[in-house]
Order: structure tokens, then C-alpha cells, then sequence
């Protein structure tokens, strides 16, 4: 299997496109597809990847939401929205949560709660 990934890699894109083109224009002229819909299948290959935790989830989602954002500010500069970028800090939140503190729960607690939320202290109180 893995012989056959690595031909299908070394085809160039430009290639891809010119086979593609060559099968709609004879499944055109036959009368077999007009060519308005792509069907497509793929082929699995097993690899060695780990499951996502809920933080790599999370830090995911707003990485790629702040890239949204921006890319919709750049393309919209009329617009008048604005937006906090918390990619830093949600990263070192992520971070955190997945190797959380050595010493115990309570340092777990003060790094998931945001310092000056009046909800938890750093000292337990």
C-alpha cells in the first residue's frame, strides 16, 4: 500500500488536472456525464495518530475562528466590528490544561480560573 501512496504522490497537481480534464471531455462527447458534479472516493491509510483532547479541540476552534475573523476584517475593512485576538492566551490556557501543574488540584483550579474573577484565589480562600 504504501508503494502505491508514494507514486500517487510524486503525480504532479498539473497532471491531476489534465487527466481530469481529459475524462469529462471524452465523457462528454459520449454523452456519459455533462460534467456539472465531481464524484470522488479516496483511499484509507492507517497512521499513528493520537486522540484529540478536549483543550486541542478547543484551542483549535479559536485558532481557527480568529483566522475567520481576520481574513473577514482584511477582505471588509468598511465594517466597523472589532475583535479581541486571544490566541496567546488561549494557547497557554490549552497548554496548561493539558499538562496540568504537579502540585495538585487547588494550582489546577487557579489555572482554569482566570486570575481577578473573584471566583477562586491563588492562596484557597
Amino acid at each position: 500500500m504504501s508503494t502505491l501512496k508514494n507514486n500517487l504522490k510524486r503525480i504532479a497537481p498539473v497532471t491531476w488536472e489534465a487527466v481530469n480534464q481529459a475524462f469529462v471531455k471524452s465523457a462528454c462527447s459520449r454523452v456519459i456525464e455533462k460534467g456539472r458534479m465531481t464524484r470522488t472516493d479516496c483511499t484509507v491509510v492507517e497512521t499513528n495518530i493520537h486522540e484529540p483532547a478536549d483543550s486541542d479541540l478547543l484551542w483549535d476552534c479559536v485558532r481557527v475562528i480568529t483566522r475567520i475573523l481576520v481574513r473577514l476584517r482584511q477582505r471588509f475593512p468598511e465594517t466597523k466590528w472589532w475583535f479581541h485576538d486571544h490566541t496567546r492566551q488561549a494557547k497557554k490556557r490549552a497548554h496548561k490544561i493539558a499538562f496540568p501543574p504537579k502540585n495538585g488540584l487547588q494550582e489546577l483550579v487557579w489555572v482554569l480560573w482566570s486570575p481577578g474573577t473573584g471566583r477562586t484565589s491563588r492562596s484557597g480562600t
